[in-house]
């Protein structure tokens, strides 16, 4: 992932979470599901939960582990799902396919090279 636009990611879906939480306004809901649908569950544009190409430099490398620091605050990504999970919009699918992704994702982290 691009290390930027991931943390925008991460920020505004932290701030989006807190919002709904305070207010129980469904369209701050409604933005931190669309935005955790586009970056973790949409299969046409989710991020790869093992982030093998991260940091690739064409003709140089095929990828780099210090993307893996650049994704360094993906768990607060389950904090903000904690806030907006009694959401009507975020449903038991949506939390399965966190889950899903979350497990490739640490799997990945433990056993690649």
């Amino acid at each position: 992932p691009d290390k930027q636009n991931l943390e925008d990611m991460i920020q505004r879906v932290r701030i989006l979470s807190i919002a709904y939480y305070f207010t129980d306004n469904p369209q701050y809901a409604s933005k931190a599901v669309e935005l955790l649908w586009v970056w973790f569950l949409d299969n046409g544009t989710r991020m790869n939960p093992d982030l093998q190409y991260t940091k690739m430099a064409p003709g140089k490398n095929n990828g780099s582990s210090t993307g893996v620091m650049d994704a360094h605050n993906i768990p607060d990504i389950i904090d903000a799902i904690g806030l907006i999970q009694h959401s009507p919009l975020w449903t038991k699918q949506d939390q399965l396919g966190v889950k899903l992704w979350s497990t490739k994702y640490l799997d990945w982290i433990l056993n690649s090279v």
